[in-house]
């Protein structure tokens, strides 16, 4: 199974030439006009979604991954091919050297690889980001500023009149939201236990 992800990266890889030569194309007959490679793009992933019988964005997240393989982390791909690894360790490799230089990413990816043949796929994922982080301090601020970029409030109706509230913050400020909100709750359970409804209806 590992040899057969690891052919459908290098197929991949080979899509995303297809997409480059149709972009070059494109651009040979209309010369001095920007054109950009989504046309071509959504062509190669239409036609692949189909051929394979999957979704476009499953597609979208194996060429990705594909490149990442084939161009470079070449080891990884290899200790894919000769099943040293599955899908799910090199895509936490993948993932963990996603922010890194380029002139660490190859001493990076030889750490990772050394612990990956007895590691899980989610024990790997954690012992990645850290190897990363020793090896490229800042991409840990880099990594929170992002976090931060992207924070968001989102709010769910559910049956009976409830709602769900969905909050990413920084993890200090929820779990201290976490906390108030349970201690609130834990007081007026307390409150309902001690004290008669009716008088409490009255007094709100």
């Amino acid at each position: 199974m590992s040899r057969l992800h690891a052919e459908r990266a290098e197929m991949c890889a080979e899509a995303l030439e297809l997409v480059a030569r149709r972009v070059a194309q494109r651009q040979a007959a209309h010369p001095g006009r920007e054109l950009g490679d989504s046309i071509p793009l959504r062509e190669v992933l239409a036609e692949l979604a189909a051929a394979l019988r999957v979704g476009e964005r499953t597609v979208s997240a194996w060429l990705g991954g594909g490149a990442a393989l084939v161009s470079t982390y070449t080891a990884t791909l290899e200790a894919l091919r000769t099943g040293r690894i599955d899908e799910r360790h090199a895509t936490a490799i993948i993932d963990g050297g996603a922010l890194l230089d380029d002139d660490v990413r190859a001493h990076y990816e030889r750490r990772v690889l050394e612990v990956a043949g007895t590691a899980t796929a989610p024990q790997l994922r954690d012992t990645a980001r850290i190897i990363a982080a020793r090896l490229q301090p800042s991409i840990v601020e880099e990594a929170r500023r992002d976090a931060l970029a992207q924070r968001q409030v989102k709010t769910y109706g559910l049956r009976d009149g409830l709602s769900r509230l969905l909050l990413d913050a920084p993890a200090a400020l929820v779990q201290g939201i976490f906390e108030r909100v349970t201690d609130m709750a834990g007081a007026l359970a307390s409150l309902l236990a001690h004290r008669p409804v009716a008088l409490l209806v009255r007094q709100s």
